[in-house]
């Protein structure tokens, strides 16, 4: 589970650091609407298990190319059941401590959220006509169809948008007072493009690769570049309905919400206007350039993103023969679990057929692979790629190699490595030549 993690985690790193590149270098050419759904991809890289061909697998350890396979087509020890090693020792309770630290920020995150969802649900809906019909235009012109709620307190700093099953824009009763129709127009657009496009549930995908990736830096630096672009998007979307086309009114709008802004008091879980103004001067320059970004940029972005859409998702070839060979490793372990040893012996190669006849075959493993008993569980812990193995007194044979090693539990041995060994025939077929069973 460890290296699994290691390796999503990996991934992940990779893709906040492509996508760190890609918006450089499209910073003042491409809309935040569009850069902002490259952290969109590095996200999913945290958290869905696609294969990373321009990086190798970092889980397992490597072992000793000498102590691979013994020198000889089949070993398998009969031993006492042993206790874990230190190494398991380790991974077990860094298990425990990922665990406990996820554990951690999903119930605070639940508890923070039921508490901000309960308090606010007893707030009195606004009645005042004039922000009513101004919201109803405002929603006309984002398109959205859904009820929204608003409430007009004294109890927040800055406007915001609060849930999404039952949502409301929350608006601080001082703001409701001093700001002029556009202006408010202005702050209702920006809550709206939130509420369109599914940013409180994609709020809770980020937060998803926080509690999952927690120990990642690179995991906090995801959630806030898609905060950041997520703000400055909605912050375009206000400008095209507000028709501002020099920004004026909306970038004093923003600078009216500064100077009441007494601390960001916010509801947790609300997507606030004011959520990103230490970034207030990249959002000015923003407004004051929004007119001039090309669409060229915008298609340049987007093939960037599917290009690295591409590196990121698409498996290489070599990952999918290693999952199809897999699955014959565990059927060929599947046919000696179950003393099947001469159709075990039926699929092997050549070579391993030279040096071990089907009696002698079977007879060893009738030998060797009882007492260790039944198998409860396996789970792949490395895939080691050779251009040769050793085949004793010095000597190595050459060719293509695939050695599977397999972390194992059985009854009678709780703490033991498998290794199945497949070799390239001439045809071009993988077969089976080692099989090892040994204590950790």
């Amino acid at each position: 589970m460890i290296a699994t993690l290691l390796e999503q985690s990996l991934r992940g790193t990779f893709s906040v650091g492509v996508v760190w590149l890609v918006n450089r270098w499209l910073a003042g050419r491409m809309k935040a609407s569009g850069r902002r759904l490259l952290w969109w991809l590095a996200a999913l890289a945290f958290l869905v298990p696609w294969k990373l061909p321009l990086l190798p697998s970092v889980t397992g350890r490597v072992l000793p190319e000498g102590k691979l396979l013994e020198n000889i087509p089949f070993v398998a020890k009969s031993v006492a059941v042993s206790a874990p090693s230190g190494g398991t020792l380790t991974v077990s309770w860094l298990a425990l401590i990922w665990l406990a630290g996820v554990l951690v920020f999903l119930l605070w995150l639940v508890v923070q959220t039921l508490m901000a969802g309960r308090r606010w649900s007893r707030e009195r809906l606004c009645t005042d006509s004039r922000l009513l019909e101004l919201l109803e235009d405002c929603k006309r012109v984002s398109g959205v169809t859904a009820p929204i709620g608003l409430v007009v307190t004294g109890q927040v700093s800055v406007p915001a948008l609060l849930g999404w099953l039952r949502p409301r824009i929350l608006l601080p009763s001082g703001l409701a007072k001093s700001l002029t129709t556009k202006q408010l127009s202005g702050i209702f657009l920006h809550e709206l493009a939130h509420f369109r496009w599914l940013d409180i549930p994609t709020g809770w995908l980020f937060a998803l690769v926080n509690a999952l990736h927690w120990f990642n830096p690179f995991a906090w630096l995801a959630v806030s570049g898609w905060k950041s672009f997520r703000e400055e998007a909605a912050d375009e979307v206000a400008l095209d309905g507000l028709a501002d086309a020099n920004g004026e009114v909306y970038g004093e709008t923003l600078l009216q919400i500064l100077r009441a802004d007494a601390g960001a008091r916010i509801p947790f879980g609300s997507l606030a206007i004011g959520e990103s103004m230490p970034n207030l001067r990249t959002r000015m320059i923003m407004i004051k350039n929004y007119r001039q970004k090309s669409a060229y940029y915008g298609v340049a972005g987007l093939l960037v993103a599917a290009l690295m859409a591409i590196t990121v998702v698409v498996p290489a070839r070599a990952e999918s023969e290693d999952e199809i060979l897999q699955k014959q490793a565990l059927a060929f372990m599947q046919l000696c679990d179950d003393g099947k040893y001469a159709q075990a012996w039926d699929e092997m190669s050549d070579w391993a057929k030279t040096h071990i006849s089907k009696d002698k075959w079977e007879k060893l493993c009738s030998t060797t692979r009882p007492p260790v008993g039944k198998a409860l569980k396996r789970e792949k812990t490395n895939v080691m790629k050779m251009p040769g193995v050793p085949t004793g007194n010095g000597n190595v044979r050459n060719g293509e190699f695939i050695v599977f090693i397999f972390s194992s539990s059985f009854e009678n041995l709780t703490s033991a490595t498998e290794q199945v060994g497949f070799e390239k025939a001439a045809d071009g077929k993988w077969l089976p030549f080692a099989y090892v069973v040994q204590p950790k």
